[in-house]
Order: C-alpha cells, then structure tokens, then sequence
C-alpha cells in the first residue's frame, strides 16, 4: 500500500484502486472508490474534500460520500503539495501555484529557486520555502489568506485541455 501523509490524517491506495482516508489514529474515516484511469501521483484532505492528482489533473472527492464531485485541470508538470478548504497548492518547477478549486482560477508565485521548492496551504495563508543560493541560500515566504484572494481576483482561469 502506497501511504501518504495529509497533514493528520493518511491517504492509502490499495489494489482495488479505493482510497481509504484514515485519522489520526489510524482509524478508516471513509473509503472513497476512484474512478478508471490512471494511477494516482498524490493526494491531499481538507475537511471532506479529498483531492487525488492523476496527470495534469486533480479529481475532486467528498470523503464522506465518495462521490467525484469535479475533475480540475493543473499546468503540465505539475504537482500538488496541500490542499485547504479550496486552495489548492502545487508546484511547476521552480513556481507556486495557487489554484481555486470552484471557479478554476489560479494565482502564480515565482520563486527565482535554484534549489528545492516547497509549498504549504494553511487557513492563515500560503508558505513557500525555496534555495537560492549564496551564503544564505534558503528563503521563506508567507503570503496572508487576503493576498491570495485578492491574486486570485485578478487571474485568468486556467485553460482547459482540450
């Protein structure tokens, strides 16, 4: 079983392609049937959304019901990081994005990295850590949850594929 950690809780796939989200202690919370396709690259839980990335997408669950409930595109490449409410957060190379998961609206966040990039959602805002290189390679940057709206009222939506 492929195990991954969402900030308390866990996230397994198992041969029959059905998540079980477990608690903290180690309880199964729901058990979420995905639907055909390919396998899942990581997943992430705020509340009762379970988000699972297959590809340049994210499948959008209720844990509770186990119902898809969307499917949302990502930029080619890219990987998710956290989920909070519905922010999501992921990583195209060296660039954080934030993506809106009603209106698919999302907000960009270069880095100038040369090293590592990691990206965390929480209530209060969004925190990206990066290298950069030098003496004192390593930044941390935090943006409130009122910045991120605000970007997110000025983006474009994302475009689907076709």
């Amino acid at each position: 079983m492929l195990g991954l950690w969402l900030s308390l809780c866990r996230v397994h796939r198992d041969r029959d392609r059905a998540e079980d989200v477990v608690g903290r202690l180690g309880a199964v919370r729901a058990e979420v049937a995905l639907a055909a396709g390919a396998a899942p690259v990581t997943a992430a839980l705020s509340g009762s959304l379970l988000a699972v990335q297959r590809g340049d997408s994210l499948e959008l669950y209720d844990a509770v019901s186990g119902e898809l409930e969307r499917t949302r595109p990502l930029a080619a490449g890219g990987i998710l990081t956290d989920l909070e409410g519905t922010l999501a957060a992921y990583l195209v190379g060296t660039t954080v994005r934030v993506l809106d998961l009603e209106t698919g609206l999302e907000a960009l966040f270069s880095t100038s990295a040369s090293g590592p990039v990691d990206a965390e959602l929480e209530p209060a805002g969004l925190a990206y850590a990066y290298n950069r290189g030098g003496a004192k390679p390593g930044r941390v940057v935090f943006k409130p949850t009122r910045e991120l709206v605000a970007r997110l009222g000025q983006a474009t939506a994302l475009a689907q594929s076709p």
